[in-house]
């Protein structure tokens, strides 16, 4: 889960393209794919390139999801 943050008695996620890339590279792959649907929502500027690494974790989680037939 994305760690949170205390304002105002409301908890808020902090979320970077840095957590999702840790997210992939540990192997979490449903948490990396969030993020970057996330990020692709609050960054609309560069929505590019997150759907791209987006694509690619999706990849990585189709393989996750139906082992054997890498």
């Amino acid at each position: 889960t994305a760690q949170t943050s205390v304002a105002h008695g409301e908890h808020f996620p902090i979320l970077t393209a840095t957590l999702a890339e840790i997210y992939t590279q540990q192997g979490e792959y449903r948490e990396a794919a969030e993020a970057y649907r996330l990020l692709i929502e609050q960054r609309p500027g560069e929505a590019g390139r997150y759907r791209e690494r987006l694509a690619a974790v999706e990849k990585l989680l189709e393989g996750v999801d139906k082992p054997g037939e890498a």
